[in-house]
């Protein structure tokens, strides 16, 4: 795996039931966000319901590379949640686990100049 500044990973998720309210509610009891923020290499992690039904709940955190985000994804803690989340959500994931990931190739700030 090559090892690039800032990457960010991107999951979708499917509710179970299809509620997205238990997905959140499952986010905020499990503390997932919160667990992810403690690994070495992350940079910040949002979790979005959809505006429109039929749409997945979305999941996108910034990592300082993709060994930072193999990290999380190879988390024990990860592997022991996954039959509890099995009943809130199905995880859109790539072969070998995990979301997509996307390396930062262009970034812009609120006020940024503009060239002439």
């Amino acid at each position: 795996m090559t090892d690039r500044q800032v990457v960010e990973s991107v999951l979708f998720l499917k509710p179970t039931g299809g509620d997205h309210g238990a997905i959140k509610k499952f986010f905020e009891d499990e503390q997932v966000l919160e667990r992810a923020s403690r690994k070495p290499g992350f940079l910040g992690s949002k979790l979005y319901s959809p505006v429109n039904d039929g749409e997945y709940t979305m999941v996108r955190a910034l990592w300082a590379s993709e060994d930072a985000y193999r990290g999380w994804v190879d988390d024990p803690w990860r592997a022991e949640n996954a039959e509890r989340h099995a009943g809130v959500f199905e995880a859109m994931e790539l072969t070998g686990g995990g979301g997509s990931l996307y390396e930062v190739v262009l970034s812009v700030e609120p006020g940024a100049e503009i060239r002439d």
